[in-house]
């Protein structure tokens, strides 16, 4: 499993090479789950549900940052990443015609 700093780092790297997309913070119960419990905008954000569900419920959370979708919060992965890449065709023609506009 990736550090932090690892998944934080692709995180970044994946905005960078993505269009209308931002990094967000997911926040589980799990190690292994896939399912965020919650969303929010910035890392600090996901720490302090973190520590107010381990101080108030002592439930353990985890936080991890992912890359969605700007307008709809579509999380980008390897099913829908070629909707994103900067380098794809889609994109590519999306801002020709936001040019235009």
């Amino acid at each position: 499993m990736k550090t932090l700093e690892q998944q934080i780092a692709d995180a970044k790297s994946l905005k960078r090479r993505t269009y209308l997309t931002m990094v967000v913070w997911e926040v589980y119960c799990d190690g292994l789950d896939t399912s965020a419990i919650d969303v929010m905008r910035t890392q600090r954000e996901a720490i302090q549900v973190c520590k107010n569900m381990k101080k108030e419920e002592g439930i353990d959370l985890y936080y991890r940052p992912v890359v969605i979708d700007d307008d709809s919060g579509v999380k980008v992965d390897g099913r829908n990443i070629h909707l994103y890449l900067n380098t794809s065709p889609f994109v590519k023609k999306l801002k020709k015609e936001m040019m235009m506009i």
